[in-house]
């Protein structure tokens, strides 16, 4: 676990898995419920990091969250939510070459998965400025990262 500070008011923690993400997330968000976490206006997870921005302060947290227990988090069975997905991109043939496949066994090897949903954030065009929405960029689209499942 390796900590930054990012300005005087928010903590970097990153980790080596997302695994281990989803673990400290779920033990930052059992001690802000039990009130135990100092104050945070917003906790982050992603890839390989949390992200604790809105601290009054860092310097003890930063020194405190290494000897933390984080256990593990069990998988539960959560609900299954199935998004519906079309199958029809540019890069759909390529794909199907590379897998040796045909474009229709693209779509049925994919979504022959149920994926586990490890984090989701807001996506910007590069050439978006802030606050201004492009035609083609739908202004709540997500990125969902899924873990798949080993083939």
């Amino acid at each position: 676990m390796r900590i930054h500070s990012v300005g005087p008011h928010a903590l970097l923690v990153e980790v080596g898995s997302t695994e281990e993400v989803e673990a400290l997330h779920a033990e930052l968000l059992r001690r802000r419920a039990a009130g135990t976490l100092p104050p945070v206006d917003e906790i982050v997870p992603a890839a390989t990091t949390v992200l604790l921005d809105g601290l009054a302060a860092t310097t003890a947290l930063a020194d405190e969250l290494p000897g933390w227990p984080i256990p593990p988090v069990t998988r539960g069975d959560g609900p299954l939510v199935e998004l519906p997905v079309r199958y029809d991109g540019e890069d759909l043939a390529e794909v199907a070459a590379r897998w040796g496949v045909t474009t229709t066994e693209v779509g049925a090897i994919h979504s022959g998965f149920e994926y586990r949903v490890a984090f989701m954030r807001h996506v910007r065009s590069p050439r978006q400025r802030r606050h201004v929405v492009h035609p083609e960029i739908h202004p709540d689209a997500q990125v969902v990262h899924a873990v798949t499942p080993p083939v």
